[in-house]
């Protein structure tokens, strides 16, 4: 695909990949466990958008956050909501993520 030269940092591309991640647990209430996986191909300047998980969450598992803090990388963010002190492990399986790969990286901080 070609670039467009405009160094704002443009959507090059966008794909799904769908990896089978197996998250850690995670402790109490309101506590939020950031875990990485390896998923070969991520690039530092991709953007991450989670789409679902393929199957039947744990109860109380919110996803809060996703990116690719360095290469090859995938960091996601894990949140027990249950209101309670009970540890809970968010499920083993397959999860769905966008990727939106950027031209023109380092993106601008701004479109003026």
């Amino acid at each position: 695909m070609s670039s467009t030269t405009i160094a704002r940092g443009n959507i090059l591309e966008q794909f799904v990949i769908a990896p089978t991640l197996t998250p850690s647990a995670l402790t109490t209430t309101s506590v939020q466990s950031l875990q990485t996986f390896n998923i070969a191909g991520l690039q530092a300047t991709d953007i991450v958008t989670f789409l679902q998980y393929q199957g039947n969450q744990t109860s109380n598992i919110a996803i809060t956050n996703c990116d690719v803090a360095t290469a090859n990388v995938l960091t996601v963010q894990f949140q027990n909501v249950s209101g309670g002190a009970t540890a809970i492990t968010p499920a083993s399986g397959v999860y769905d993520f966008k990727v939106h790969r950027v031209e023109g990286t380092p993106v601008a901080v701004n479109a003026a």
